[in-house]
């Protein structure tokens, strides 16, 4: 899910219609998780520019299997909309009511892509759609990875349930000592930890404030 400058950036994914399998040949860059040569290709991510081929393919593999054959809609991108978090939170509840007036309850799944001003590309997959809640929320399917350096995806742990976190002056993914991610509502900087409720080590190379003159993309999937 991309944009074109890169700080944030967040994407949809919502009840989407499945497209006719196809085949691709080995890619090049085969890491931990990635589909197997001949595997299905992923469906498509519109609008987005952040993530080369190869990368959506390696994200795609990651996703709960009934999420992979669905495309992908961009839904912000900081570049676009604008460094706010509430214009986040109102593009994204707007695409969520958008779905279930269309197909009722249905499924509101988004990628958030994140890439710092020193070019580390990070994101987060959460099984619904980011909403101003003073709350936690979402399931075991959410996770996060970071694409570079070293490309790598960190499931639930399952020590904590406390997965999203969408307040009026932040957003966070994760916790128990501190968030795998924390961004402030201006997007402007954010901070990466080592996270328990994911097992994961800082996203970025060391734990450290991110810059953000970079860009951030959200995107949810769609259905036709």
């Amino acid at each position: 899910p991309g944009g074109g400058g890169w700080s944030l950036s967040r994407l949809l994914l919502g009840r989407g219609t499945e497209r006719a399998k196809e085949r691709r040949t080995a890619s090049p860059l085969r890491r931990e998780g990635s589909p197997e040569p001949g595997s299905d290709a992923p469906a498509q991510f519109v609008g987005g520019k952040l993530l080369s081929k190869e990368e959506q393919q390696l994200i795609w593999s990651w996703l709960p299997i009934r999420q992979r054959l669905k495309d992908a809609t961009l839904i912000y991108c900081s570049e676009k909309h604008g460094y706010n978090l509430h214009t986040l939170y109102r593009l994204s509840d707007q695409k969520i009511k958008e779905q279930e007036h269309r197909r009722g309850a249905a499924e509101t799944a988004s990628l958030l892509i994140i890439k710092t001003g020193r070019k580390e590309v990070l994101g987060v997959y959460t099984n619904v759609g980011w909403q101003h809640l003073e709350h936690y929320y979402g399931n075991g399917e959410c996770f996060v990875f970071r694409l570079s350096p070293r490309p790598r995806c960190w499931k639930w742990s399952q020590r904590n349930d406390m997965m999203m976190l969408a307040c009026n002056k932040s957003l966070s993914i994760g916790a128990g000592s501190e968030p795998a991610l924390w961004l402030d509502d201006e997007i402007s900087q954010g901070i990466s930890s080592a996270c328990e409720t994911f097992g994961t080590p800082p996203l970025t190379t060391e734990e450290q404030v991110i810059v953000l003159p970079a860009a951030t993309d959200a995107a949810g999937q769609k259905g036709k």
